[in-house]
């Protein structure tokens, strides 16, 4: 398996969109085209890592340096350890960025990746909710010092 920089390797941005596209609900997210996604690739300061095996991007890590170190990833296939792996190579990356406290925002059903948090050493912060649109949706804030 290898680690790529989405913004460097512009041919895995169609399976990127894929894979986020169909967990869209999950990350309380619209869908988007591949239109829209290459400009903000551009432009935006989030870094965006990619596990890739044999081709196929199976988990998706982001770090949000807008945002104070808000971090998120995602998994073609949950409950396999990617989680695990994203979580090490954002953490190297955000040392890189020099941000010393990186959080996720997780959604309560999500479990797998609760579970992926506590595992690799962040703290439970808080349960808060989130709007999108008429719906309200309740988080857990999990928070990690570098």
């Amino acid at each position: 398996m290898e680690t790529i920089n989405l913004k460097t390797h512009r041919a895995y941005v169609q399976q990127y969109l894929e894979l986020r596209n169909a967990l869209r609900d999950m990350l309380l997210t619209r869908e988007l085209t591949l239109e829209e996604t290459i400009p903000w690739l551009d432009k935006t300061d989030t870094e965006i890592r990619c596990l890739v095996d044999h081709q196929e991007v199976v988990g998706v890590v982001m770090l949000y340096l807008e945002k104070n170190g808000e971090i998120s990833f995602f998994t073609r296939y949950p409950r396999k350890g990617l989680g695990s792996e994203l979580l090490r190579i954002i953490e190297h990356v955000a040392k890189e960025r020099n941000v010393d406290k990186i959080w996720a925002w997780v959604l309560t059903t999500n479990q797998a990746a609760q579970a992926a948090f506590e595992k690799n050493g962040f703290t439970r912060e808080t349960i808060t909710t989130k709007r999108l649109g008429s719906r309200e949706y309740s988080g857990v804030i999990f928070t990690k010092t570098i």
